[in-house]
């Protein structure tokens, strides 16, 4: 959280993640609550992700993230 206070904006706005394959997806940033909405899911499911999984978020600029996902059932 405390990245996010340092780093996000202040106010809701949108945000930009972009997967490893370099596709590109369009979050809403909740600033009250430091969360992601609206696209989260879409992103979820588009890469495969289950609970467990692992996600590296790399600030590239402000409101765009490179995403790395690990997936845990790889490893077990």
């Amino acid at each position: 959280m405390r990245f996010c206070k340092m780093h996000l904006p202040k106010n809701d706005t949108t945000v930009f993640l972009e997967n490893e394959s370099g596709e590109e997806y369009i979050l809403n940033y909740i600033a009250e609550r430091t969360a992601l909405s609206g696209g989260w899911k879409a992103f979820c499911a588009a890469n495969n992700l289950h609970e467990g999984d692992v996600l590296v978020f790399h600030l590239m600029k402000p409101s765009r993230f490179k995403v790395h996902c690990y997936q845990m059932f790889l490893f077990f």
